[in-house]
């Protein structure tokens, strides 16, 4: 009889709060068909450090699409898409979790993961086979084949990508698949299948033949095979490629995607121009640049040589008569950052210049270069004693550092997180293959630890050409290979930095030919300024669900205040009817929407904070049903979009 009450007492419960427990299960299920679970393999592949989940992880927070992380196979089977940290091999899953995971395709959902070669998974992504190489130099997507996949890939060097120099023998180590069912919409120079995708029930699977490591991290770290395509001055979006495949993924299986925007506010790309004041001549010109840039609106970064020594390389310009040149620039409201002491030629050599020890100063560290080499010389002292001296010689902080000829000591990241600066624009995009910023690993090794603070932003182009020279005579031409490249960047809505050594005044009619011809759509501003969005957008977090005509984007109350320029796209927007942007707490967020590529929408945050007002709070299950007497499971994968509500009693 108890047993009998007890039932009648759920049902009864179940009838009163059924709209509000149907709501609840649907928010549910939306939220988490739409979000990607990363799935962690770092301990199940013993691995022995977490480099392969560091390189997925920042692709997706480059993507900009709601994602978790979760080492727990059943944890994950719960969400819309599951993409794995690394390899699949035979001892990678227990049979269980094998079964659970190609259970999971066949239902609806999507697996998307790298260097696929366990046994029990080949028919599941189409395999008959898969073997390793260190030899491919190139991959190319099937834009025709995979054409939503490769919605972004409108670039040749997107469409193809380098692995390696093309002279070396030995490159990365690939997976090279042998298909058997599944459709091969990528493959190496060699016409080998690089990437297979399988229909599998009613799921598709994604089998890659690269890392995400080998893809993202090593780049970064200036440690892969040189796959470069050129060095500078040129567009190489080789890791950001495969960022924007697996976004495509994620787009095709879900409508109206939300993701954030890569761009400051509603612009279609971020230009940030700098200056290496690296001579005397240009510290006694670049009161034209600074000129010029007030009368434009511009603030721009003057990277200053703090050159205090005079040797055989450079004489010591950083004196009397330095100093209110750098004032005028200030009054002129730019920036200023480091550009190093000695700007050394063998800045690069950690044999030449160590690490070495803080507290220096100008009349401690006294470095020397003669005779081909520099002695005397350290990291710290470079970075710690030419900040130490442009702060106090100026009222400034000083944030952001550039090394000399952008050679980049592997000890730099040390030395500039542990003195507080936040932006480093010292490497070329084109060598870390990424027009993004991304935080350096210290002493440049992927096994060491990420900086606490220190972020660097590459540079894109500059006045800096290896053959034909940039001269007074064909400064035009180079303003077109500068637009070219922007403009390549701009299709990705990816940020731009030039560098202009302000040492001739014919340049700063370069910068101005520039400046007059950038396309609509170019936000000009800073590399801090930049730097700062760039670091609030990779702490934003949302979710988004669809519920009949109304789309709800949910960001977690620890978001707040958001920064002014961040903004979410909601692809194919214009055909939503309802847009709404709530607070975890159920508040509305005040924002703005406007017309985006492609029929999109742009949300902007006008003031970055909820509104308040009172929301209607109901119980959770949990508050409803006795503990042991609460099963909800919710079925749901993006290509089975029917909603299964079971409550188990017990």
């Amino acid at each position: 009889m108890l047993f009998f009450k007890n039932k009648l007492l759920i049902s009864i419960i179940f009838l009163s709060f059924g709209i509000i427990i149907q709501m609840n299960a649907q928010n549910w299920y939306s939220q988490r068909g739409r979000t990607i679970a990363l799935l962690d393999l770092t301990q199940k592949n013993s691995e022995l450090d977490n480099s392969e989940l560091y390189s997925a992880t920042h692709l997706l927070k480059l993507a900009g699409i709601p994602f978790i992380i979760s080492d727990n196979v059943d944890t994950v089977l719960n969400y819309g898409f599951i993409l794995c940290s690394s390899k699949i091999n035979n001892s990678t899953f227990t049979t269980q979790e094998s079964d659970s995971l190609i259970a999971y395709v066949d239902n609806g959902g999507i697996l998307i993961a790298p260097n696929v070669s366990a046994t029990a998974f080949l028919n599941l992504f189409g395999l008959a086979s898969s073997s390793t190489s260190d030899g491919m130099h190139r991959m190319t997507f099937d834009t025709v084949l995979a054409s939503q996949e490769c919605r972004w890939l409108n670039d040749s060097a997107e469409v193809t990508i380098s692995l390696g120099k093309l002279s070396y023998t030995t490159t990365t180590n690939t997976r090279v698949y042998t298909e058997s069912g599944g459709d091969v919409i990528g493959r190496y120079e060699t016409n080998a299948s690089a990437i297979v995708r399988n229909a599998y029930g009613n799921g598709y699977a994604y089998a890659l033949g690269t890392s995400f490591r080998s893809m993202i991290l090593i780049p970064q770290v200036n440690k892969d095979p040189e796959a470069q395509r050129i060095y500078s001055n040129g567009f190489e979006p080789t890791s950001d490629a495969l960022m924007f495949f697996i976004k495509g993924i994620y787009d095709k299986f879900i409508p109206n995607a939300v993701w954030s925007h890569t761009s400051m506010g509603t612009s279609k790309s971020t230009l940030m121009i700098s200056h290496d004041v690296d001579s005397r001549t240009a510290s006694d010109s670049m009161y034209a640049f600074a000129d010029y840039e007030e009368s434009k609106g511009i603030k721009a970064h003057y990277m200053i040589t703090v050159r205090y020594i005079s040797d055989d390389w450079m004489s010591d310009f950083y004196d009397s008569t330095c100093l209110p040149n750098i004032q005028y620039l200030l009054n002129k409201n730019q920036l200023i950052g480091s550009h190093s002491i000695m700007h050394a030629p063998d800045f690069d050599n950690d044999s030449i210049f160590p690490l070495g020890q803080r507290g220096l100063n100008r009349f401690t560290y006294l470095p020397y270069y003669t005779n081909g080499n520099t002695s005397g010389g350290s990291v710290y002292g470079e970075t710690e004693v030419s900040k130490n001296i442009l702060e106090t010689d100026f009222p400034i902080s000083i944030k952001t550092f550039r090394t000399g000829y952008l050679l980049y000591n592997k000890t730099m990241p040390n030395a500039l997180d542990t003195l507080g600066y936040q932006f480093s624009s010292s490497f070329s995009a084109c060598d870390v293959l990424t027009n993004f910023p991304y935080q350096p690993r210290y002493n440049l090794d992927p096994h060491d630890q990420l900086p606490n603070n220190l972020w660097e932003l590459p540079m894109t182009i500059s006045d800096v050409f290896k053959t034909d020279l940039i001269s007074s005579t064909n400064y035009l031409q180079k303003v077109d290979i500068w637009l070219d490249v922007l403009k390549r960047a701009r299709k990705n809505n990816a940020p731009t930095i030039l560098l202009i050594h302000p040492n001739r005044l014919w340049k700063v009619q370069a910068e101005m030919s520039f400046i007059d011809q950038l396309p609509t759509g170019v936000f000009i501003s800073d590399i801090e300024s930049y730097g700062n969005f760039w670091k609030a957008r990779d702490a934003f977090t949302f979710t988004s669900f669809k519920n009949a005509d109304t789309l709800i984007i949910t960001i977690p109350i620890s978001c707040f205040p958001l920064h002014p320029k961040l903004s979410l796209i909601v692809d194919n927007g214009q055909d939503v009817e309802k847009i709404k942007v709530l607070s975890s707490l159920g508040n509305s967020i005040v924002h703005s929407s406007y017309p985006w590529e492609s029929n999109s929408k742009i949300l902007t945050f006008s003031n970055g904070l909820p509104v308040n007002e009172s929301i209607v709070q109901t119980q959770s299950i949990s508050n409803i049903l006795p503990e042991s007497e609460q099963t909800l499971r919710v079925d749901c994968y993006p290509t089975q979009l029917s909603t299964i509500l079971k409550l188990n009693f017990s």
